[in-house]
């Protein structure tokens, strides 16, 4: 992955603004009313209002599932979008939208929190790339004169003058510094450099000047490879999620097929009320809706990452 295709992707996000999300639009409107429609229930006699209020609700916050869950049928793919569908048109069956309503509410939280954290941690990536400089002073027959790093090669000669960060990886031709290298290793005590010690791009050059010769280029360097490790990381699923995904692959059909069997066999077999077993069906399906297992783990990968890019490590 080329690590300047992944930072215009990340800077192509950043031109989204804040509140053109539907967190504004639809996320909280939609929580304020499952709220309203809650207390009608609990609290008053207006038991149809608060079902009014529980579909709006829904209707408001059902926007991503709904087109997950069409998407999903069009592929032919059973997954727990379908069953996050199902399960809130089930609640109103039993007369408890408002349970479906929540489902789906705190669902679409969740989505929401969990593109906040992936667009953090991509912001965190492009922090790791913008850490060293875009111009370094490369010496040409006894003079240096400023290029870009991307000019630079391998073998090339360098000049940090002090305060200066170093521009790439190298080594130490010629002088004598601390360099700051809290950035890249952690260590907040700046490091002696000589002639032979390693250098690293992005580190703070304290107090001397010092010649380096180029022994990576701009997309080799170290801190670029933390960040193509971060973004290949975010790309890539952890087995926790394949994980998760394989089983909402068999939970859904599973809870499926069991709510019919619930709804159909006890009335057809054993001649009991079809009512009674219809509502337990349905109850089932509700109260299997997988909203929490779905989210939980991709959510808490994305921050590890996002954290672990902003440490450096």
């Amino acid at each position: 992955m080329p690590i300047l295709c992944e930072l215009d992707e990340i800077e192509e996000i950043e031109d989204e603004s804040f509140f053109e999300e539907p967190f504004w639009f639809f996320i909280i409107p939609a929580s304020v009313i499952l709220a309203l429609s809650i207390y009608l229930e609990f609290a008053t006699d207006l038991v149809v209002l608060s079902q009014i209020f529980a579909i709006l609700a829904i209707f408001l916050s059902s926007y991503g599932i709904v087109k997950e869950a069409i998407e999903d049928i069009l592929n032919k793919k059973i997954t727990a979008n379908i069953l996050m569908l199902i399960a809130p048109i089930a609640s109103f069956f039993i007369l408890h939208g408002q349970e479906g309503a929540t489902a789906i509410v705190l669902y679409a939280i969740a989505e929401y929190l969990e593109e906040v954290t992936t667009e953090k941690s991509r912001k965190a990536v492009k922090e790791l790339l913008e850490l060293a400089p875009d111009e370094a002073l490369l010496k040409t027959d006894g003079k240096y004169i400023p290029v870009q790093t991307a000019q630079v090669k391998v073998g090339d000669i360098v000049g940090i003058k002090p305060g200066m960060k170093i521009p790439l990886d190298g080594k130490v031709m010629k002088g004598k510094s601390y360099v700051d290298e809290s950035t890249i290793t952690g260590e907040s005590v700046p490091v002696f450099k000589k002639k032979g010690d390693e250098v690293f791009a992005a580190s703070l050059n304290s107090d001397g000047f010092i010649e380096i010769e180029v022994q990576r280029e701009k997309n080799n360097t170290i801190v670029a490879q933390i960040a193509k490790s971060v973004a290949i990381a975010q790309q890539n699923k952890s087995k926790k999620e394949r994980f998760i995904e394989r089983f909402a692959k068999y939970y859904t059909p599973i809870i499926l097929i069991l709510a019919l069997v619930i709804m159909i066999i006890p009335p057809l077999f054993f001649e009991l009320s079809f009512n009674d077993w219809f509502y337990r069906g349905l109850t089932l399906l509700v109260v299997s809706c997988p909203c929490a297992l779905t989210l939980s783990t991709p959510l808490a990968n994305i921050t590890a990452l996002t954290k672990l890019a902003r440490e450096g490590i």
